[in-house]
């Protein structure tokens, strides 16, 4: 009789144990196990990250020895931390256009009878998959991600092992490859940083029937709460059904469902959900998206998703947001951490970030120079944070290559990203980075390049290149940097004109003003480089000075504070490189009673004041 009670307990315990072991014996060291994909995601799914072959190919030799097929491998890496990264376990800053990764995988037995894809989220530049020596295919683009149906390369015996060979090419000199903040010459200044090169986003495998669900677009209103789905679908016959169910997240009460049929591809449904919340910073509400595929009665295929009901608009000289005007509060976040460069170390490590920027009372921040991560996305789209998406500028040119890569680049970068609440504006380019905001071929392209992209998401603003010389754009974003110039002393209304000093460089002479929100979405103050218990007040006086002149503007609609962290030799951020905070607990307390009064938009507060009262605690 003990033992029957005693059995019970002690099967429990060890369901406990065996639960907490890996179910590989490599899993415990996966970096960044996640599913890098949580707004479209299907249950069959591997990681593939962890420690893989690495080689140099310094001579360029590597396709005409046929190294895909098999070789010696030197070194090994641990993807997704490029070569130039600690983390990676090579840490080697030097460029090499030619870099080999090799693993072996074995596909599971859950997989079989179905369409196998291999997925990388991205490589900067260009890569060249072969699974078991045989091409699977080549993908240009480095901050978008790619996949290749591997299913007629693989060994067709259950449990076999196979082998993926990924060749990436980065010409570090090609003035048309989209660059961003990397440094040309591999060398660091104060205003580019390390270089990167290879795969630096998560690589997983995938199962999909032969008929599935290949993404969706979603439209939201919020009065009343409604989702116009837009489904997109590999082989669906005429017919087939889409089926879209909203849940409440945790506790799983319907909300909503619809039905649509497919015609060429694609299916139209309305989901209306009266009682859903609108999302905003405050309250980031979310619901549970379950999307099928349904072919003759039988579902084929099911994704994972979740949606955020909101609207956003830029006119009349503000930022709108759910039908209310929101002053964008924010700061620049370049995308780095110094031991894993462009790819964060962890998970957390994206989500502290996030609340960093809470923390300090802000609600938004400008993704500078970098696409953002799907899971950095995700947690903004769950913590409610504001976010400006921007794509890597290239080189100074302006040549038919630059521009088909970065059309290229971009319209993947809006299809994968659509759907997320959090994303607000796409800001196309950033300052530009050429001379002549004259020249003809410059102003048709940055017109084409706004047209282009009012094309793939009318639903958000876009800014065409940030900063100055702007030639179209839903925003005019200034960049402000002299030292102590008062905003009304630059940019001045006279007359129902927007006026500008002979020597300002923001707008094109015949660029029309159509009363676009004024955002100063980058300024600095720099009387302070690194902050110690003497220096703070006389920064934080400095802050406040400035931002009381963009918060009692009246033309201005937000700012965005550069930057949310020191990188590498800038060391103008709020926070360290490795995030540690700069700010004594009395001038972070200044700081967010500061942001968050902002945000209340009145414009008779007193700064002055406000200045004189709070400046000295910062060092206290």
């Amino acid at each position: 009789m003990c033992s029957q009670r005693i059995l019970p307990f002690v099967l429990f315990v060890l369901s406990l144990v065996l639960s907490a072991i890996p179910a590989r014996a490599d899993e415990a060291e996966t970096p960044l196990p996640e599913h890098p994909r949580p707004d479209f995601q299907r249950a069959e799914w591997v990681n593939l990250n962890g420690k893989w072959d690495f080689e140099f190919d310094r001579t360029d030799v590597g396709v005409k020895e046929r190294w895909f097929e098999g070789r010696d491998w030197s070194k090994k890496i641990l993807v997704p931390y490029v070569h130039q990264a600690k983390m990676s376990g090579i840490g080697d800053t030097g460029h090499y256009r030619q870099v080999w990764y090799h693993r072996p995988f074995v596909v599971p037995a859950t997989f079989r009878g179905k369409r196998i894809r291999l997925h990388v989220g991205a490589a900067d530049f260009r890569a060249t998959v072969w699974i078991n020596g045989k091409e699977a295919g080549t993908f240009e683009g480095g901050q978008t991600p790619f996949a290749f149906d591997i299913t007629e390369l693989l060994k067709p015996d259950t449990g076999a092992k196979n082998d993926v060979v990924i060749r990436v090419y980065d010409n570090e000199l090609d003035p048309a490859q989209p660059r961003g903040k990397q440094n040309a010459t591999g060398k660091r200044t104060r205003f580019s940083y390390t270089h990167f090169t290879g795969i630096w986003q998560t690589v997983w495998l995938e199962a999909v029937n032969a008929r599935h669900l290949d993404r969706y677009r979603a439209v939201t209103t919020i009065d009343p709460a409604k989702a116009q789905l837009t489904v997109f679908a590999q082989s669906a016959p005429e017919g087939a059904i889409a089926k879209a169910t909203l849940s409440e997240q945790q506790k799983g009460r319907q909300m909503a469902q619809a039905e649509g049929r497919f015609e060429k591809g694609e299916a139209g449904l309305t989901l209306v959900a009266t009682e859903a919340k609108p999302w905003s910073p405050d309250e980031p509400n979310l619901y549970d998206l379950r999307l099928e595929l349904i072919v003759d009665g039988r579902v084929v295929d099911t994704v994972d998703s979740y949606l955020g009901f909101r609207t956003v608009e830029a006119r009349d000289g503000r930022f709108w947001l759910n039908g209310k005007p929101v002053w964008l509060s924010g700061a620049l976040d370049q995308g780095y951490w110094p031991q894993s460069l462009v790819t964060p170390p962890s998970d957390q490590a994206s989500i502290d970030d996030i609340r960093w920027v809470k923390r300090l009372g802000l609600n938004h921040i400008r993704k500078h120079q970098i696409v953002a991560r799907p899971r950095f996305l995700y947690h903004c789209d769950r913590l409610g944070l504001l976010v400006w998406g921007e794509m890597a500028n290239a080189g100074r040119v302006l040549d038919d290559r630059a521009t088909s890569i970065a059309q290229r680049e971009w319209q993947r970068v809006i299809r994968r990203d659509f759907n997320h609440p959090s994303i607000v504006t796409w800001v196309y380019s950033n300052e530009n980075w050429m001379h002549g905001s004259t020249d003809p071929q410059r102003i048709a392209h940055y017109r084409e390049a706004f047209r282009r992209m009012k094309s793939w998401d009318a639903t958000r603003p876009v800014v065409d290149t940030s900063g100055y010389y702007h030639v179209d754009s839903d925003i005019l974003d200034i960049h402000d940097y002299p030292r102590q110039r008062r905003l009304a002393d630059t940019y001045l209304w006279a007359e129902g004109k927007l006026a500008q000093p002979s020597k300002s460089i923001v707008f094109l002479t015949d660029m029309p003003y159509r009363k676009q929100p004024i955002v100063v979405s980058e300024w600095v103050t720099r009387s302070v480089p690194d902050f110690d218990a003497s220096q703070q007040e006389k920064w934080l006086r400095a802050y406040l000075t400035r931002f009381a002149d963009f918060a009692s503007h009246p033309l201005c609609a937000g700012h965005c504070y550069v930057q949310l962290y020191d990188v590498e030799r800038e060391r103008n951020g709020y926070l360290y490189y490795d995030r540690r905070s700069k700010l004594s607990p009395e001038t972070e307390a200044t700081l967010r009673a500061a942001h968050q009064q902002a945000l209340r938009r009145d414009l008779d507060f007193d700064w002055k004041a406000f200045i004189q009262s709070r400046a000295a605690m910062g060092s206290e």
